[in-house]
């Protein structure tokens, strides 16, 4: 069975057995799905036993093939170093038992799920959706921001240089700042999702689909 673990920095919500997320449904999960047999999601959730998903425009997972490894539903600075042994347990676990490991950075849990894999000699992927940079010069982190802005920074840099393959929102932009290994698949995209009828030439869902499939290769 051929499957993926994705490490994100998303908080779900677990509500009358599924989860729920404001961005991430059963749709988000089908490309995914075209490649994989099961798609493993390791991210923080919180338990809630009152919840209106729909009134809030949160999305659902229904499908069985998605598996969610919970983590702690920890917010901010001080939360995260509470709960940072556990998240390190956590992540470092399925690292070692996964067969193919996606980072979405910039974020504190693929930081760690991609020194972990580089360490165990396994093969990453990366979606760099933002520069860590620009997150802790907008205020994130409080009196810690300078401090924190270098460590995700080199990180970021390391995890990238490192990934099998590299994948990015800009065309130059981050490249040029978070260089992938020569020798890695290096893809421009965005994952806006957009109806079908707006591209012309360039359907980003092929875009994208390309990234998945050089993963499971």
């Amino acid at each position: 069975m051929n499957t993926l673990s994705l490490y994100l920095e998303e908080r779900f919500i677990y509500f009358n057995n599924h989860y729920y997320s404001q961005i991430y449904g059963d749709s988000m999960w089908a490309e995914y799905l075209e490649v994989f047999d099961k798609l493993f999601v390791i991210a923080r959730v919180k338990k809630q036993t009152s919840f209106d998903p729909i009134t809030k425009g949160y999305k659902i997972t229904k499908n069985p093939n998605i598996i969610f490894i919970p983590l702690a539903d920890y917010q901010g600075l001080y939360e995260g170093i509470k709960y940072l042994p556990a998240t390190v347990s956590s992540v470092v676990k399925s690292v070692k038992q996964s067969q193919s490991n996606l980072l979405r950075l910039p974020g504190l849990i693929s930081n760690i799920a991609g020194v972990s894999a580089i360490w165990m000699n396994k093969n990453i992927a990366v979606q760099l959706v933002g520069d860590p940079y620009d997150v802790f010069s907008s205020g994130v982190g409080g009196k810690y921001a300078p401090v924190l802005k270098i460590v995700f920074t080199n990180l970021t840099k390391y995890i990238c240089k490192n990934a099998a393959v590299a994948s990015y929102v800009t065309q130059y932009t981050l490249q040029e700042k978070y260089p992938p290994n020569r020798n890695a698949v290096n893809i421009s995209y965005s994952d806006v999702n957009l109806e079908p009828s707006v591209f012309e030439e360039k359907n980003i869902i092929e875009t994208y689909s390309t990234l998945i499939e050089n993963l499971s290769s």
